[in-house]
């Protein structure tokens, strides 16, 4: 039987090398598309990490943060009207006065949030996580 060896390892360098590149190439474009969001020309970032960006007052009505890392993030008095936030962590994240009205954060992570006086009418909190969230004057009607 023939030696394989040489070619068995070149094959598995050629591979190691392709998947590094496909993976630069991901990184550059979750860095692009996180650019694009914080500048304001996208309202679309879904897995960005956007941990403790400060988004206060910012108009996200509808954006695209599924499964986002907001993690102590601002978003005090934003606007987040119909934003898909399944899946993303806003644990510690302030959300006061936020409008979440119809938002998916179906399995978000909003533990230590801080909530009150948002407004959660008719959002989607299925399988959140809220433990030791406070939600002083949060409106949930329908949600």
């Amino acid at each position: 039987m023939p030696d394989r060896g040489p070619s068995v390892t070149c094959c598995a360098i050629a591979f190691a090398v392709a998947l590094a590149a496909v993976f630069s190439l991901a990184e550059t474009a979750c860095a692009g598309e996180r650019d694009d969001f914080l500048a304001g020309s996208s309202r679309d970032c879904a897995r960005c990490d956007l941990a403790g960006v400060n988004l206060k007052r910012h108009d996200l009505t509808g954006a695209d943060l599924t499964g986002a890392d907001l993690k102590g993030a601002n978003l005090h008095d934003a606007k987040l009207a119909g934003a898909h936030l399944a899946g993303s962590d806003l644990s510690g994240a302030n959300l006061n006065k936020a409008d979440l009205s119809r938002a998916d954060l179906t399995k978000a992570d909003l533990r230590e949030a801080m909530l009150y006086a948002a407004h959660l009418d008719a959002a989607n909190l299925s399988g959140a996580n809220l433990t030791d969230a406070l939600m002083g004057t949060a409106r949930l009607t329908r949600s």
